[in-house]
């Protein structure tokens, strides 16, 4: 994927000027950003933590420049351009191979997540709190916590709209004093949304100790009553660690044990988010303590067996089968090995998924890739992904292609109102649709609002429709 032609940024620069100048203030509220989350979640503090104040005070500086540096990830245009830098007292250059190398492949890594996910990411926004401080053979040891919130577009829905999504990643950063400052000798982490892991993985591929034998589920009428709205907001609640309890108190919500050193916790959250909307415990699905839990609670392929008793269990779903509130299942090879839970839809209507191990906040459903199978499991009846009734649009007369307002020019509020066209904010008329379908492709798409704004821009003077 090309990540920077011109017209691609003219879009997102009108996507980002939709949003920031609350263009839809008068029917549908302005959708969060990256920027607007981690002020909400963290607020505008870059690095943050659970020690004293004196030791976060003393680590801020190298705190705060590693979270830039781990953001320019996802803005830098050409790996090449940029250096890696880190210091307290002063920025010390990185020239350390085996870590330059590191960040020249995650910058590949974060391309290739965008060609799997079928996204194109325009902004992020990095917090990093300091979980632990040890040193060891002359170096520093920093155990991180570090939480990333990027918007994106998403390619598949034609939206051209923006979302965020985020997730949580563990960091162990190894630092060597300098005269300048303080060096990055490693930096251990697993970042598998993007594919790009420097240490040991965790994938829930063994059996948890199980304190139950497997027993018959109940009937889906213990689902009825199954609120998905409730669940999916406990997701939303504990799906990032409170970083405010200090390196051993990594659980989030702390009734609860946390599997992420025992095979994973993805199962164990999805299993609290469908308690929390209401379906009961029983004597195979349960959790009574940090000792006392069955497999059907805490690995994803027991718990598969089991909620597929009490619901539709569906085979490489599609958009409109992954509902908010239900659990979805990935598998290696034949085997069920993760499990996430929908919490509602982004503005192109692909659903969206939290999750433990790793922390993921509103990614799409289908992260994975193709070359997995996946499951999903419709429990209830209640709650449901959100969507907006389309309004009407006034009669126009359809005389010029791209003049979609119908003023006899051709300008920025043509292309914002295909742009919103597409997100199906408009119930559309024949001549609704063939006044914006500027490409003549039969359909209204964001490629059609791009060369609206092009033809605003005066990157181009004709529309394809006008050579046909």
């Amino acid at each position: 994927m090309k990540r920077k032609l011109a017209g691609s940024m003219a879009l997102m620069m009108l996507i980002s000027a939709l949003f920031a100048g609350n263009v839809f203030a008068q029917e549908t509220p302005a959708r969060e950003t990256c920027r607007t989350m981690t002020e909400k979640w963290f607020g505008s503090v870059q690095s943050q933590g659970a020690l004293d104040p004196d030791t976060i005070q003393k680590w801020a500086p190298v705190l705060d420049a590693y979270a830039e540096k781990r953001e320019e990830g996802f803005h830098s245009e050409s790996v090449a351009e940029r250096t890696y830098y880190c210091g307290a007292e002063g920025f010390a250059p990185l020239d350390t191979d085996s870590v330059s190398e590191q960040e020249q492949r995650r910058r590949s890594c974060i391309e290739a997540m965008e060609e799997r996910m079928h996204i194109l990411v325009t902004d992020a926004d990095v917090t990093v709190a300091l979980k632990g401080v040890s040193e060891k053979d002359g170096q520093v040891i920093l155990d991180l916590y570090e939480w990333i919130f990027f918007d994106y577009v998403d390619l598949d829905g034609n939206a051209g709209m923006q979302d965020v999504s985020g997730y949580g990643l563990d960091h162990r950063l190894i630092l060597q004093k300098t005269a300048s400052g303080y060096q990055v000798v490693s930096d251990i982490y697993e970042d598998d949304l993007t594919e790009m892991n420097t240490g040991v993985s965790q994938e829930e591929t063994a059996e948890i100790p199980l304190f139950e034998q497997p027993k018959q589920a109940g009937s889906q009428s213990r689902t009825a009553n199954y609120d998905r709205n409730k669940a999916a907001a406990y997701a939303d609640r504990y799906v990032k660690k409170d970083i405010s309890q200090g390196i051993d108190a990594s659980s989030y919500n702390p009734a609860y044990k946390n599997f992420n050193d025992m095979g994973g916790d993805c199962t164990n959250y999805v299993s609290q988010c469908i308690y929390a909307g209401g379906i009961a415990m029983d004597d195979t699905w349960f959790y009574k303590n940090e000792e006392n839990y069955s497999g059907e609670w805490s690995t994803s392929r027991r718990n598969f067996t089991y909620m597929s008793k009490l619901g539709k269990v569906i085979k490489n779903p599609g958009n409109s089968d992954v509902l908010k509130g239900n659990p979805v299942y990935y598998t290696s090879g034949d085997n069920i090995v993760h499990t996430t839970i929908c919490v509602g839809t982004n503005a192109s209507g692909v659903p969206v998924v939290d999750s433990h191990n790793k922390d993921y906040y509103h990614v799409k459903w289908n992260y994975w890739g193709s070359n997995t199978t996946y499951y999903t499991i419709q429990l209830g009846t209640g709650g449901g992904n959100v969507s907006v009734a389309p309004v009407r649009r006034p009669v126009i007369s359809g005389q010029l292609p791209g003049d979609v307002d119908d003023d006899q020019k051709i300008t920025a509020m043509d292309a914002l109102e295909v742009l919103k066209m597409t997100v199906k904010y408009y119930i559309l008329t024949d001549i609704d649709i063939r006044t914006a379908d500027v490409d003549g492709d039969g359909k209204v798409t964001a490629k059609d609002a791009l060369l609206v704004l092009q033809r605003v821009t005066k990157q181009t003077y004709a529309f394809p429709v006008d050579r046909q």
